[in-house]
């Protein structure tokens, strides 16, 4: 299309997903400090997108990594509309959590030590993939273009012609 005479400001109507980071965990290292595998997801979590330290009813107290994480202060819920919403406690700003700042993040080892995350897993940063759209599941692609000097129907007739 951007050898069709009068085509200009081609979109293809593309929409690249952002980059996601993947941790590798080290399943070594973690035996070795007596972390399981659960408690390592579980911190992990905690440092990528916060904790709910509101439990549901069933539940009372917080675990015990969450409770060290967060010297046991117990925050609560809001209702929206028929929903209860949970509230976050949030370690770090997540618009700024680069591999480079969350590998320093501590880890809490049985003992009550901590270890920064790193040490335990390598972090890898996975570029992002182009989103789909489908319409009535089928894939579509959207191109959309502007005209500088020419008229619809022949421009039409010139793509057409070039696809053709």
């Amino acid at each position: 299309m951007r050898s069709v005479p009068g085509v200009v400001d081609l979109d293809n109507g593309l929409i690249p997903a952002g980059a996601s980071q993947v941790f590798i965990p080290d399943q070594e290292k973690l035996a070795r400090f007596g972390i399981s595998s659960p408690d390592f997801q579980e911190q992990l979590t905690a440092h990528t997108d916060g904790i709910p330290l509101c439990q549901p009813a069933n539940v009372i107290e917080p675990v015990p990594a969450q409770a060290a994480m967060t010297g046991g202060l117990q925050i609560g819920s809001i209702q929206d509309g028929e929903q209860m919403r949970r509230i976050l406690l949030r370690f770090t700003d997540f618009a700024d959590n680069t591999p480079k700042k969350l590998k320093w993040q501590p880890i809490i080892l049985p003992d009550g030590s901590t270890r920064p995350l790193g040490s335990f897993c390598r972090i890898e940063v996975v570029p992002g993939e182009i989103e789909q759209r489908r319409e009535d599941l089928k894939s579509v692609i959207v191109l959309t273009t502007s005209l500088e000097n020419r008229d619809l129907g022949t421009t039409v007739n010139d793509i057409q012609q070039a696809f053709s």
